[in-house]
């Protein structure tokens, strides 16, 4: 695993039509890390969804899920560009993990939508 040095650090913007986005990009890690949490805030009720794209080199990319920060469930694992998914129903923290990979750049998105 990468050090916090070079750990993904997530942006996390909020747009004025509801979205929130959280970007992290791994190109400083080498192929394997875990990416900074994030959280989306108080959203009453939201749709969540996901997708990453880059240069590959034979990483996996997961997208996981966590209601107390420290045990985490992935959500999905994606290995080429385009992957995507959506879900109704959130997780208090989300993060990213990259495993496997070799000089892999990698950008992964959440965005959570308010209803």
């Amino acid at each position: 695993m990468a050090d916090a040095a070079s750990a993904p650090v997530a942006s996390l913007v909020s747009t004025d039509d509801g979205f929130k986005i959280a970007t992290w990009d791994t190109s400083a890690t080498g192929g394997t890390a875990t990416g900074t949490k994030v959280s989306f805030g108080r959203i009453i009720a939201f749709s969540l969804s996901w997708q990453a794209f880059g240069t590959w080199g034979s990483a996996t990319l997961s997208f996981q899920g966590s209601n107390d920060g420290t045990n985490w469930v992935t959500i999905e694992s994606l290995t080429t560009d385009g992957g995507e998914g959506e879900m109704q129903t959130g997780w208090r923290y989300y993060r990213i993990i990259t495993t496997g990979g070799t000089n892999s750049d990698l950008t992964a998105i959440m965005c959570a939508q308010r209803h």
